[in-house]
């Protein structure tokens, strides 16, 4: 690998899986740099707090918080083209999920 830096994007950054992977992907090299999207800075989660922040100022400018990123809007591609402009990705991580209300019911066996 080169001298240069990896540009890492990670989706649903608020909190649990996505936060988590953020904050080993940091660890991992100093030559990495995340682009992390969130809906809004606080989770959604039972807590509401905002951890993504606290990552944020750790990192030393490693960490860019896209907020307004939300995969389930039609305009999302946009948006990240707007707020990515110029950046070239290495790697894309896509943790986010869209929740529209209509659960399947499912049955049988699933093992």
């Amino acid at each position: 690998m080169s001298d240069s830096t990896v540009n890492w994007v990670v989706t649903g950054s608020s909190s649990g899986l996505g936060l988590e992977l953020c904050r080993q992907i940091l660890a991992a090299s100093d030559k990495n740099k995340v682009y992390a999207t969130v809906r809004a800075r606080k989770s959604s989660g039972p807590s509401g707090e905002d951890k993504i922040s606290v990552l944020e100022a750790e990192s030393s400018g490693r960490l860019v918080i896209l907020e307004g990123i939300d995969i389930g809007k039609d305009e999302v591609v946009e948006k990240l083209r707007e707020k990515m402009a110029g950046v070239e990705l290495d790697v894309i991580i896509h943790n986010a999920g869209s929740l529209t209300g209509h659960a399947q019911e499912r049955t049988g066996d699933f093992a």
